[in-house]
């Protein structure tokens, strides 16, 4: 590969889903839906997210929901009904790592383990209709939708 190939690697931005994926966490904080750290959270009534990093996130699902994730969720939310465990990602284009990202919520969603309602939310190019992407969500029977569709979606639950 060679030295200066080494230095171009590290030096490139971060992929645009890299660089997205946060703004979700950031898009979910202007929702105005109370936030509850783990004691409260499991006594609401209402809509709520659960509060704390990553890893509390998927401690609560694994420990209290049963959900043996794979890896860490990026939304845990009560309605007065249901718990939902979220991943999302921020799709900008087709092949490679993106759709790698595809694959994983594809994955996410279809496990049953858990008293949880899986959900993947989904943004970016998987919404064009001539995306192969696209097609596959339209014939998903499990639920992927985008993030401005989840406000409607957790009231729907409730």
């Amino acid at each position: 590969m060679g030295l200066e190939r080494v230095i171009d690697g590290i030096e490139q931005p971060k992929q645009p889903n890299r660089q997205l994926g946060a703004l979700f966490k950031r898009w979910l904080g202007s929702m105005d839906y109370p936030r509850r750290p783990w004691e409260e959270f499991e006594k609401s009534e209402e809509i709520t997210f659960l509060t704390g990093g990553n890893g509390l996130l998927k401690q609560f699902a694994d420990s209290v929901l049963g959900c043996q994730l794979k890896k860490r969720p990026d939304l845990v939310a009560k309605t007065p009904k249901c718990y939902v465990v979220a991943e999302a990602k921020f799709i900008t284009t087709g092949g490679g790592n993106q759709d790698k990202s595809f694959r994983e919520v594809l994955e996410f969603i279809h496990d049953r383990k858990g008293d949880a309602a899986r959900v993947g939310i989904l943004d970016g190019v998987v919404w064009l209709q001539k995306s192969g992407l696209y097609a596959s969500i339209r014939s998903e029977e499990n639920v992927a939708l985008s993030a401005l569709l989840l406000r409607k979606f957790l009231e729907s639950l409730g």
